[in-house]
């Protein structure tokens, strides 16, 4: 009797010490699984605003306007690389001329007031009160035929990102809205979709040992 009692109580320390043993292990794990998922999530949600002002600023500037003093474009040409070249977008913030400093890169329009040029600051004049700005392409030989008045100037570029502009040229078309709002959908869905697997997995798992 007495040997028989000596051998289950040691079985049953042994698995007791396992138990203790792992659980550190499966603490660790669940920590790790959330700071995964809170990465995740994170980055999900700074990719998906950075793209929805991206979108609406597209949008409103198409028709004129700004969105909270933001503007964006699409670059057609490579006349500013290798600071951004055609095909990139653009985002252009709404500053005073006065705000405006040799180096700084600008979208103004041209004569024609449709037409839009995005070049470097290279002078910056003041003659009589009446100031102007010189302007170039980081990728031409020469300045810019014709002075940039303040009145013609449209704002400051504040983020430019390579290859991207062909992508929202095609956001244009309403079933690659619906697309896109579908793949950001996933995204959203899919930690929620993992931790309830791995809660199904682990309810089966519990269900079998139990049997």
């Amino acid at each position: 009797m007495t040997e028989h009692d000596g051998t289950f109580t040691a079985e049953y320390s042994d698995d007791f010490a396992g138990r203790k043993e792992g659980a550190p292990d499966q603490k660790s794990r669940k920590r790790q699984g959330i700071k995964t998922t809170t990465i995740v999530n994170a980055i999900v949600i700074a990719v998906t605003v950075l793209l929805a002002l991206m979108f609406f600023t597209s949008f409103a500037t198409q028709r004129g306007h700004s969105l909270f003093g933001f503007r964006s474009y699409i670059v057609v040409t490579g006349s500013m690389s290798p600071a951004f070249d055609a095909g990139s977008f653009i985002l252009v913030r709404e500053k005073l001329p006065n705000e405006l400093d040799i180096g700084d890169v600008i979208s103004y329009t041209v004569s024609d007031g449709k037409t839009v040029l995005t070049h470097r600051i290279v002078e910056k004049n003041d003659v009589d009160g009446q100031l102007s700005f010189i302007t170039k392409g980081d990728a031409n030989n020469a300045n810019d035929d014709r002075p940039v008045a303040p009145e013609s100037v449209l704002g400051k570029v504040v983020l430019s990102v390579n290859y991207i502009g062909a992508f929202f040229l095609s956001l244009r078309e309403p079933q690659n809205i619906a697309l896109c709002a579908g793949i950001i959908a996933v995204i959203f869905l899919a930690p929620e979709l993992y931790r309830w697997l791995t809660r199904e997995k682990k309810t089966e798992k519990k269900t079998v040992e139990a049997k």
